[in-house]
C-alpha cells in the first residue's frame, strides 16, 4: 500500500484588533478598503427573525470580460476610470501559485504577479514574490501606479510599459466592478468600453441566499475585553472566530449538553462556552464580487439598524490576494 506524503497544514495567521466604532481612530472602514477582492459576504445575526432592510442592498452588479494587459493602461482607460472612480479587476481563472495572476486595485495601482517565463518574456522590472521562498518556482509581482501624474504618453516609463504589454499578447479571464465618483456617470460605463475594443464582456448579478437557522440555538458570549483570556465571562477569539467559520458553511453547532450521537456522528464541533440560548440565528450569504463601497454601505446600514444586545457580524471571503496568503475578516 502506497503511504500517503506528508502534508504540512498551509501557513496561516488571524490577526484579532480591538477597537470601539465611536472611537476616532476606528480602523473598522480601514480594514475593508484593505481587503478589496472578495467574492463571498455573510452576515450572521442571531435571534433576528425579519432580515433586516437595506436601502441598497447589495445589489451592485459586477462584469466579466477577456481582456489584454495593453487595454488597462490606454490614458483614455486611465483617465476615464481609473482616476474618475474606484475599479477593483482581478483576473478570475488563473492559480496564483502557478499561474499569472493581474489585478487592479482601488487606489489604482496595476498588479501583476508572474511565472518566471512570463517575467523574463515582459521586461518590466518586479520583486520577488513571497511564493518564491516557499516553493522551488520563481514569481515576480510587478507594479504599476496608474495614478503617477509622470506615467503618461511621451514619458519613458508609460512608453517601456506600453511597449512591453503590447508584446504580452495572453487573454486573462477578469471580473471587475467600477464606482464612479461622479453618481450621474452609469457603472456599466466600463464594461461599454471593453466592448467598444472587441473584447467579450457581460453583466453578473450577486446570488444572495437567506436562511433562517432554527438548528442554531446557542450563541457564544463575548466580552471585548476578555477575548484573550482563559475565563468564566468570555470565549477565546480562537473559538469565536471557529464558530464564525462553522457557521457559514453550514456545520450545524449545538452546545455540548444538547448534542444527539447523530450530531457526534456528523460533527464533533459544538458552540463553546460560555454560550447564550437563542432561538435561531439568520444568515445572508451574498456571492459574486462584493466591492469594497459596497461592503462598506452594508457595514454602515448595519451599524445604523443594530440595537442594545444584537450582534452584526461580517465574514467576508476572498477571491484571492495577490501579496499574500488568503485570508478572511470579520467586523
Amino acid at each position: 500500500m502506497m503511504s500517503l506524503p506528508d502534508l504540512k497544514c498551509p501557513e496561516s495567521r488571524l490577526i484579532v484588533e480591538k477597537s470601539h466604532l465611536d472611537h476616532p481612530q476606528s480602523r473598522h472602514l480601514n480594514v475593508i478598503r484593505e481587503h478589496p477582492f472578495n467574492y463571498m459576504l455573510d452576515t450572521i445575526i442571531p435571534n433576528c427573525a425579519e432580515p433586516p432592510h437595506f436601502e441598497d442592498g447589495l445589489s451592485s452588479k459586477y462584469y466579466e470580460a477577456k481582456i489584454q494587459l495593453s487595454s488597462l493602461i490606454h490614458i483614455a482607460f486611465i483617465e476615464a476610470f481609473i482616476k474618475r472612480g474606484e475599479l477593483q479587476l482581478i483576473s478570475s481563472q488563473n492559480r496564483i501559485d502557478n499561474d499569472d495572476v493581474i489585478c487592479v486595485t482601488p487606489t489604482g495601482s496595476l498588479l501583476l504577479h508572474l511565472t518566471n517565463l512570463s517575467y523574463q518574456q515582459l521586461g518590466l522590472i518586479g520583486k520577488p514574490s513571497q511564493y518564491s521562498k516557499k516553493t522551488k518556482q520563481k514569481r515576480y509581482v510587478v507594479e504599476i501606479d496608474l495614478t503617477a501624474s509622470f506615467f503618461r504618453p511621451g514619458k519613458n516609463n508609460y512608453e517601456r510599459a506600453r511597449k512591453c504589454l503590447a508584446n504580452h499578447t495572453q487573454v486573462y479571464d477578469v471580473i471587475f466592478t467600477w464606482k464612479p465618483t461622479d453618481e450621474r456617470i452609469a457603472p456599466i460605463s466600463v464594461l461599454r468600453y471593453f466592448k467598444s475594443l472587441g473584447y467579450q464582456s457581460k453583466e453578473m448579478s450577486p446570488r444572495i441566499d437567506t436562511q433562517l437557522l432554527e438548528t442554531i440555538t446557542s450563541c457564544p458570549v463575548i466580552d471585548a475585553q476578555q477575548l484573550e483570556a482563559d475565563n468564566s465571562s468570555s470565549v477565546h477569539y480562537s473559538d469565536f472566530w471557529e464558530w464564525l467559520g462553522a457557521i457559514s458553511c453550514g456545520i450545524t453547532l449545538r452546545a455540548k449538553e444538547k448534542r444527539s450521537d447523530t450530531d457526534e456522528f456528523l460533527s464533533t464541533l459544538s458552540c463553546p462556552s460560555p454560550h447564550q440560548k437563542v432561538d435561531h440565528v439568520y444568515k445572508e450569504s451574498i456571492t459574486g464580487m462584493a466591492s469594497v463601497s459596497d461592503i462598506t454601505a452594508r457595514f454602515l446600514q448595519l451599524r445604523l439598524q443594530s440595537t442594545v444586545g444584537a450582534l452584526w457580524l461580517f465574514m467576508v471571503l476572498p477571491i484571492r490576494r495577490l501579496a499574500g496568503s488568503a485570508s478572511s475578516t470579520t467586523i
